[in-house]
Order: C-alpha cells, then sequence, then structure tokens
C-alpha cells in the first residue's frame, strides 16, 4: 500500500519521537496547521510549512516526503553536497559583490575629490 504526503509526514514526526504538537512548536507553527495535514482534514502541506520542515531537518529527503520516492533520509553525501554547492554559489556571489564594492570606493573617491576641487574653487 502506498503512503500518502499525509502518511508520510506521520511517519517522519513518529521518527522523530514527536507528537504533532511538538513537531510544530519546532516549526514555529500552529499545532493545526501540521494537525490538519497529519490527521485531521488531511489538506496538503503548504509550501510555506514544507520550507519549515526543510530549514530544521535538513536530513529529511523532501522527494520521500512530498512524492514517496527514496529513503526518508538524506545519504551522508547529499548532506554534504547540498552544502558545498550553497557554499560554491554564495562564494561566486561575494566575490562578485567585492568587485562591485571596489568600483564603487573608487568612484566615491572620485566624487570625493571632485568635491575637493568645487570647494577650492568656491572658496
Amino acid at each position: 500500500m502506498e503512503n500518502s504526503v499525509h502518511d508520510r509526514l506521520l511517519i517522519f514526526i513518529n521518527s522523530l519521537n514527536l507528537n504533532v504538537n511538538s513537531f510544530a512548536k519546532q516549526l514555529g507553527v500552529n499545532p493545526t496547521v501540521v494537525h490538519n495535514v497529519v490527521k485531521g482534514r488531511r489538506t496538503k502541506p503548504s509550501f510555506d510549512l514544507i520550507h519549515k520542515i526543510k530549514l530544521e531537518y535538513t536530513y529529511l529527503n523532501l522527494d520521500w516526503l512530498i512524492i514517496g520516492e527514496g529513503e526518508m533520509l538524506l545519504s551522508i553525501n547529499n548532506i554534504v553536497e547540498e552544502p558545498r554547492a550553497t557554499y560554491q554559489k554564495k562564494n561566486k556571489k561575494i566575490g562578485a559583490l567585492e568587485k562591485e564594492m571596489g568600483s564603487m570606493r573608487a568612484a566615491v573617491e572620485r566624487l570625493q575629490k571632485d568635491v575637493k576641487k568645487i570647494k577650492k574653487k568656491l572658496n
């Protein structure tokens, strides 16, 4: 029998030895939100809820949670590679921002020199 996203979320919560209320508290959401997904009205989890789950439990395999594919927990390789890729992207962005900041500093210095020249002319 195939599990639904509702069932898989409850399986994950149980694997943490938590109840729905304590799980919701860890995520910082109203327990009713989680309760409606796993027990109550069995609504589909919102993007916001899934996002909060991913931020709190980085080792949870979202493919498993959402579509039932793969293992519940990511392998150690997935856990290491994802942050590495994120780090590389952020490192590139930092490099670009540092270069832009250098250009801006040079522009500010030129403007400061221009201001000094104008002040001298006015005096």
